[in-house]
C-alpha cells in the first residue's frame, strides 16, 4: 500500500475511533442514567442470560461501554479498548442472532435505553460493521489525535511478531 492510501486508511481508521467510541460512551451512559431495572428488563427479553445474572450483568455493562469507549474516543489504550470493545460487540451479535433466529418479539434491541430505538436486524448490521472496524482499529498501531501518540511519544511502536 502507497503513502497516501496508508495515510488515508489511518484518517479514516481514527474518524471511526470517535464514532464507535462515542456510539459506547452514549450506549453506556444512556442505561447508567436510568435505574438499572430498566436494562435488566431490556437483557430478559432475550431468554439467554441466567435471571439470578441479569442484575449483576445490567450493573457492569454499561459501565464497560462507557470506560473502554471512552478510552476508545480519546485514544488511551486503544488496542485493548479496541480488543474489549470487539469482544463485547461479537457477544452483543451472538444475542441479537439467536433473538432474531428464536423470532422472540422484541421490538427495540435495547442498546441505547431509551435513546435510540434500533430493530434487532438494524442493530446487528451496526454491529458487524463495527465489529469489521474496531479489528482493524486494534491491528493499525497509533492512530492521529490520540492519548497513547502523547503519552507515548518518541517512544518506538512495538512491532507484531511476523510468523514466516
Amino acid at each position: 500500500m502507497n503513502a497516501r492510501m496508508e495515510g488515508l486508511k489511518r484518517i479514516g481508521l481514527t474518524v471511526a475511533r470517535f464514532l464507535i467510541g462515542g456510539i459506547f460512551v452514549y450506549s453506556g451512559w444512556s442505561k447508567l442514567s436510568r435505574p438499572s431495572e430498566f436494562f435488566q428488563l431490556a437483557i430478559n427479553l432475550y431468554e439467554i442470560v441466567p435471571k439470578n445474572l441479569v442484575p449483576g450483568l445490567a450493573a457492569t455493562l454499561p459501565w464497560f461501554e462507557l470506560v473502554f469507549g471512552s478510552f476508545l474516543l480519546f485514544g488511551y489504550w486503544t488496542k485493548r479498548a479496541a480488543n474489549v470493545l470487539t469482544v463485547l460487540t461479537g457477544c452483543f451479535q451472538f444475542l441479537l442472532m439467536q433473538a432474531m433466529i428464536r423470532e422472540l418479539p422484541i421490538d427495540s434491541c435495547g442498546c441505547f435505553g431509551e435513546g435510540i430505538s434500533l430493530t434487532l436486524f438494524q442493530s446487528f448490521t451496526l454491529d458487524t460493521v463495527m465489529l469489521l472496524i474496531l479489528i482493524q482499529i486494534a491491528s493499525a498501531g497509533r492512530l492521529p489525535f490520540s492519548l497513547d501518540g502523547l503519552l507515548l511519544r518518541g517512544e518506538p511502536e512495538p512491532v507484531a511478531a511476523n510468523p514466516t
